[in-house]
């Protein structure tokens, strides 16, 4: 039997949840504990996970739930090591300051998104594999919806055929080697919405691995109280 893949985590949680009731929304409680720590707490599970990196918001202290959460997870992880980095003004710098941070050697990194709450593992997992194969995948659910191109008065133009298009998600995986390059589009003055974005620049190609209509992310308020009900069901590893 194989040895695990060898796997590095960061956890972008350094936006101020402006869309979200006006407070910082990985730190809201989510049930029992921050929104924030679940997201950690599913991470922690993955086989083969060295180190995980929290990124957080620079300008106020984290509250202390949030860092006596992180510590007690320490414990109970001694093979992971657990550490925070300070965000910066974009998501992108804050990914960057996330890498910049990871300090033990790893085949995959990951990048998630504190708002997505329920990360599928099994998924993950299957991301991870991929990454390591061919350089970068990320999780992604195909569309549903009919889809519509408008003009920006908002009149249709046409409808797309939604058979090619997938909404991404978090986590994204990437083979550890792209790191440094990686680092440098996201520091640049360019607008990347995620780090497939920063990956396509590099050549890297990434594929789509079938992630999870639970993995939602948190935005408004009335995703906040989705993901409250959410938070009472048993995890859940796919769709």
């Amino acid at each position: 039997m194989s040895a695990p893949i060898r796997s590095s985590v960061v956890v972008v949680a350094a936006g101020r949840g402006e869309r979200c009731g006006g407070a910082p929304k990985q730190f809201r409680r989510l049930r029992d504990r921050p929104l924030l720590l679940h997201s950690v707490d599913a991470l922690v599970h993955l086989p083969g996970l060295t180190e995980l990196i929290v990124v957080l918001p620079s300008e106020a202290p984290s509250p202390p739930e949030v860092e006596t959460g992180l510590r007690r997870l320490a414990e109970d992880y001694p093979a992971v090591a657990f550490g925070t980095a300070p965000g910066g003004p974009r998501r992108q710098d804050s990914v960057a300051a996330g890498l910049e941070a990871l300090t033990r050697a790893c085949d995959v990194i990951l990048v998630h998104d504190a708002a997505r709450p329920f990360p599928p593992i099994e998924p993950t997992g299957r991301a991870i594999e991929k990454a390591a194969e061919g350089g970068g995948a990320i999780l992604a659910v195909r569309a549903t919806e009919t889809l519509k191109r408008a003009d920006d008065q908002g009149r249709i133009l046409e409808t797309v055929g939604r058979e090619a298009i997938w909404l991404a998600q978090t986590p994204q995986a990437f083979r550890a080697e792209y790191r440094e390059g990686l680092v440098r589009w996201l520091k640049s003055s360019q607008v990347l919405t995620d780090e497939a974005s920063a990956l396509e620049k590099l050549g890297v190609p990434v594929v789509l691995v079938e992630g999870s209509a639970l993995n939602l992310k948190v935005t408004t308020e009335a995703d906040f109280k989705t993901a409250e009900r959410e938070a009472g069901r048993p995890p859940q590893s796919s769709d």
